[in-house]
């Protein structure tokens, strides 16, 4: 399902992906609890790409940790639900 972001009605800015192990100074999806928690994001959701006002992640919320989850855009500059 299509929705529009507050970013555009047709696309988001999707340029880089984090990467998935730790490296030092450098942010990887194994980050998404701690960023979570500093952004005050949903939970139960791997971050891909952002920077800090905006998020791209896997939102497993509705389909459970071993379900398919769902591309979702937050947006901090507006309420990000719980």
């Amino acid at each position: 399902m299509r929705r529009t972001t507050t970013w555009s009605a047709d696309h988001v800015p999707f340029d880089s992906v984090m990467g998935n192990g730790h490296r030092e100074r450098t942010l990887s999806m194994l980050d998404s609890p701690y960023l979570v928690e500093e952004w005050g994001l949903p939970t139960a959701v791997v971050l891909l790409s952002g920077d800090g006002h905006y998020w791209i992640g896997l939102g497993y919320r509705a389909c459970g940790r071993h379900g398919e989850p769902s591309v979702t855009w937050f947006d901090r500059d507006r309420s990000c639900p719980p």
